[in-house]
């Protein structure tokens, strides 16, 4: 035999049973890996939708959403911490997708004071710290040396004039704050009892023995003529005080017997003083049925912006806001208040003691902060610059006596 190779060929049949099991393995594989990102799809598109607007996941409050926290202060670029954790960013820094819940802020810088508060983070809000003060960590300085029985600050905070009583002679002075230099601007016998009081930024009225004796800063006293800068008009009676509208003549309101005298108009709001009651009142002039807003026991008020009214008692501090006709305590305390003051950002208030001067946050979260500024032997009164970057103290730090000058924050 010949050594013949026989080839067993497999069928075509055969082939294609092959084929087909292999081709139906791998349609099965890409479908279940289809389906498989299908599924990722459908689950993680709705976490990632609620990632993005703030939706975090917390074991004891489940899906809530995140909220902002903004802070900012003055000087710029102080470190921030949040529960002790040093933020990436200085202020003004925004802090974004915060879990609900509170959160302890500390916000330092170099040479001021630290600031620190409790404060809460709420779904989908923003929490604002804006604008936060630190003040500077120094003590005041002396600014200008002199002996000072009485003062008053000029309306513009540019000037001071003071009375300095001194070998039967009772002297007045004028001073600039931003120039130490003092002009004399009346002399005379003694009077301890003497009233110095700017009426202008440009005039003086001193008071002796209820004679009014008008002076100018640079000690003229010729040719002075002061309008009346007030429209209503005070008329007293034998029962009682009426308010009357200078244009209409029409009675805007009537009050109990006392000395009353306008320390303020704007708008329809008229300010005024009883010096004999120790009160002040609100008017409304443009209420004919009641146009007592305020009438209230205080020895000083002012205004701050156009409808925040603050007043204070020789040991309370309140401010009012006739919109609302709503009146808040700021502080009570058990030492005597001397006249308190805003800075003019409107979201600190000046106020001092004998002995310390004190500045209170009005921000109430968490209580309101106090900060004292200076501790004197003795503080007769204090002024803010307009500007609301030093402010100056009249009194005695046990080595010297004058004007004293501190600086809220450095920039």
């Amino acid at each position: 035999r010949s050594g013949r190779i026989y080839l067993i060929t497999i069928p075509c049949k055969k082939r294609n049973i092959c084929y087909s099991r292999n081709t139906m393995h791998n349609s099965a594989i890409r479908k279940t890996v289809f389906y498989l990102f299908i599924t990722l799809f459908f689950v993680s598109a709705p976490i990632i939708v609620f990632y993005t607007a703030g939706f975090r996941w917390n074991i004891t409050q489940g899906f809530t959403r995140t909220g902002t926290m903004f802070i900012a202060s003055v000087p710029k670029g102080a470190t921030v911490f949040v529960n002790d954790k040093e933020a990436e960013e200085t202020t003004p820094v925004v802090l974004t997708r915060r879990t609900p819940g509170d959160y302890s802020i500390r916000i330092e810088f170099d040479g001021h004071l630290p600031w620190s508060k409790r404060l809460t983070v709420t779904e989908g809000t923003t929490t604002f710290v804006d604008n936060v003060i630190l003040f500077a960590n120094e003590d005041p300085s002396l600014h200008i040396a002199e002996e000072i029985d009485a003062i008053s600050w000029s309306p513009n905070k540019d000037a001071i004039v003071w009375a300095n009583h001194q070998e039967g002679w009772t002297e007045i002075w004028v001073s600039q704050l931003n120039r130490p230099a003092s002009r004399l601007v009346s002399r005379f016998p003694l009077e301890e009892n003497v009233g110095i009081e700017w009426v202008t930024n440009e005039v003086i009225s001193i008071m002796i023995d209820g004679e009014e004796t008008l002076v100018r800063s640079d000690g003229t006293t010729s040719g002075i003529e002061l309008a009346n800068e007030f429209n209503a008009k005070v008329a007293v009676s034998a029962d009682m005080v009426e308010i009357i509208d200078g244009s209409s003549a029409k009675v805007i309101a009537r009050l109990p017997h006392g000395a009353y005298s306008i320390l303020d108009e704007r708008g329809h709001y008229i300010l005024l003083e009883d010096t004999l009651n120790n009160k002040i009142a609100l008017l409304n002039r443009n209420d004919v049925n009641e146009p007592l807003l305020l009438f209230e026991d205080a020895t000083s008020a002012q205004w701050i912006g156009q409808d925040v009214l603050l007043f204070a008692t020789p040991f309370a501090i309140s401010i009012y806001e006739p919109s609302r006709h709503q009146t808040n305590l700021i502080t009570r305390i058990s030492e005597e208040i001397h006249t308190p003051q805003w800075h003019p950002d409107g979201k600190y208030l000046f106020y001092a003691t004998d002995n310390e001067l004190r500045v209170i946050e009005l921000d109430d979260r968490d209580g309101r902060r106090v900060t004292v500024l200076a501790t004197m032997e003795d503080i007769q009164s204090f002024s803010v610059d307009p500007k609301g970057r030093r402010v100056y103290v009249a009194g005695d730090d046990g080595i010297d006596t004058g004007i004293f000058r501190r600086e809220l924050y450095r920039r």
